[in-house]
């Protein structure tokens, strides 16, 4: 003979005030985020907003640039100023810099928490150290809780350098118009200094660039002949660079400078640079032949 058992239902689906509060199934907080759970679980919802932002919230960087498309986030419990036990993480959220995410935790009643959020590489690995959010309260009834989050990741918040391309594409604008930079302009030669994250000491052989096709691109200052053209510089270690240009005439009269470095980031990198002016006028010679 066939012996059948059937199991009892879930509390959260057996239509029976389990924990007589009087409140059932579905009226339940703990068994509208999981059904799975006992009714008498005082399980609070919290939703999550964070916003991370990369390289000091670095204009036009992206997560992608820095090889992390993706975050994953956990919930820890926090006492004392230690993090205690963490939620299995939440993975695959879309990491868009400066862009929130929003994602939703049930958490017990009673307890104090944060929210830890680590970038992820396409292959799954973690990139960064874990940024944590301020502690946060779920209360005895379960209430539940929203918290936002800002975050930036920088260069020391990745576990391995970040090593990479970046392009810089230079403008000079004068008295509302932009003097070209190519062959018979005004602009004749260019030089750029890469600098480190302070604009002090030079850093030119820690790269390589390309420009105009041509490899072993000066990076010292060295003038050489201005075209229309980006400036690849490879074999960067991320951490933190700063860019020097100066844009010269025929004759060497410096038209353009940047007296302040440039910083430069990982990516696309357009860069204005200062007009030497003279009662508001360049040099006669960056205005003729």
């Amino acid at each position: 003979p066939h012996t059948f058992l059937l199991a009892a239902p879930a509390e959260c689906i057996d239509g029976v005030d389990n924990d007589r509060d009087g409140l059932v199934d579905a009226q339940e907080g703990g068994c509208r985020l999981d059904p799975g759970r006992p009714e008498s679980d005082n399980v609070g919802a919290v939703q999550v907003r964070a916003v991370v932002t990369v390289w000091d919230d670095a204009p036009g960087l992206t997560c992608g640039e820095l090889d992390i498309p993706t975050l994953a986030a956990r919930t820890c419990l926090f006492d004392g100023g230690r993090v205690g036990e963490c939620t299995p993480a939440v993975s695959g959220l879309r990491c868009s810099a400066g862009e929130p995410v929003f994602f939703d935790v049930a958490l017990g009643g009673g307890h104090t928490y944060v929210i830890e959020l680590e970038g992820v590489s396409p292959s799954g690995e973690t990139r960064t150290l874990p940024a944590r959010s301020e502690p946060f309260v779920v209360d005895d009834a379960g209430t539940g809780a929203s918290v936002f989050f800002e975050t930036d990741f920088g260069a020391d918040d990745f576990l391995e350098p970040v090593v990479g391309s970046t392009s810089v594409t230079l403008s000079f604008p004068a008295s509302g118009e932009e003097v070209p930079c190519e062959d018979k302009s005004r602009i004749q030669r260019f030089g750029i200094e890469l600098l480190d994250a302070h604009g002090g000491a030079s850093v030119a052989g820690d790269a390589s660039a390309t420009y105009d096709g041509e490899p072993e691109f000066p990076l010292d200052g060295t003038p050489a002949p201005c075209k229309p053209q980006p400036l690849f510089i490879d074999g960067l270690e991320w951490g933190g660079y700063t860019v020097r240009v100066r844009a010269l005439a025929d004759d060497d009269t410096v038209c353009f400078v940047n007296e302040t470095p440039l910083r430069i980031f990982p990516g696309e990198n357009p860069l204005e640079i200062p007009a030497v002016l003279d009662d508001g006028e360049l040099p006669a010679s960056c205005t003729t032949l």
